[in-house]
C-alpha cells in the first residue's frame, strides 16, 4: 500500500474518533466514552506520524511510547520528557477547550 494512503487511513480513522466523540458530546453522551475515543484519536494521529516516517507501526496503546517513538523521528525535539499523565492532562484540556467538558466534570488524578 503506498505511503500516502496508508497515512491517510489512519487519520481517516482518527478523524471518525473525534466526529463520534463531537456526537456523543454534544448528545449528553458517556463521558468515559467521549475521553477514550479522544484517547484513540490522538493514538491514530501519533502512528499516522509514524506510518508517515515510514516506520513499523505497532500495536501498542501507550500514548506516552507512542510520543516517545515519535519524538525519535521528529525535526524538533521536546524540550521536556512526555508522561503519560501530561499527554492525557493536555487531551483534557483540548476537550475542554472545545467545550464538551467543564473542568468540574473531569478532573485529572494527581500521581
Amino acid at each position: 500500500m503506498p505511503k500516502t494512503k496508508y497515512v491517510m487511513q489512519w487519520l481517516e480513522r482518527a478523524n471518525d474518533d473525534l466526529d463520534s466523540a463531537d456526537v456523543l458530546a454534544r448528545e449528553g453522551g458517556s463521558l468515559s466514552i467521549i475521553c477514550f475515543l479522544a484517547q484513540q484519536a490522538a493514538e491514530k494521529c501519533l502512528k499516522a506520524f509514524l506510518a508517515f516516517s515510514e516506520q513499523h507501526v505497532r500495536k501498542i496503546h501507550d500514548l506516552e511510547e507512542l510520543v516517545l517513538l515519535c519524538a525519535g523521528y521528529c525535526v524538533f525535539k521536546p524540550a521536556v520528557q512526555v508522561t503519560d499523565n501530561q499527554v492525557i492532562t493536555r487531551l483534557v484540556q483540548v476537550i475542554r477547550a472545545l467545550g464538551f467538558l467543564s473542568k468540574s466534570e473531569c478532573s485529572i488524578p494527581r500521581t
